[in-house]
């Protein structure tokens, strides 16, 4: 049941985050990337997949949804949604050059749910994660 109440939430998030897009002038920007994070409440580094839906500041802030994998499981454990800071368009910003086109990574940090029943830790913490390389599509 919860795991059924976290895909109705996310997919209700890729509908709001696709109706502001068109109505704040916010960019749809939907793009999937490979992440690795620090979760809080295991104080461990897990790995996840992440998919970018809309950004606005000209690209420099981004609204995301994340499967994360913690090690030590077999299956998805957690999902999350955040905020995520595009570092190429922050160094331009401040002044710089960004020369590496085909590497964007960025930084967030996320409001997650454990999805996993038999878990021991909260049900909500919050992770920091990076990305090296985002697929457009």
């Amino acid at each position: 049941m919860k795991k059924l109440v976290l895909v109705a939430l996310l997919l209700c998030l890729c509908m709001c985050s696709a109706a502001s897009a068109q109505v704040k002038g916010w960019e749809w920007d939907a793009s999937v990337s490979g992440d690795t994070q620090w979760l809080s409440d295991v104080n461990k580094l897990t790995v996840g997949i992440g998919l970018n839906l809309v950004s606005f500041k000209d690209g420099l802030l981004g609204l995301r949804v994340e499967a994360i994998k913690e090690p030590t499981s077999d299956n998805v454990t957690r999902g999350g949604a955040g905020l995520s800071v595009n570092l190429p368009k922050l160094f331009n910003l401040m002044g710089g050059n960004w020369v590496a086109e085909n590497i964007n990574p960025s930084v967030f940090a996320l409001v997650c749910y454990n999805t996993d029943p038999g878990a021991v830790s909260k049900p909500w913490s919050f992770s920091i994660g990076a990305s090296i390389i985002t697929i457009p599509f």
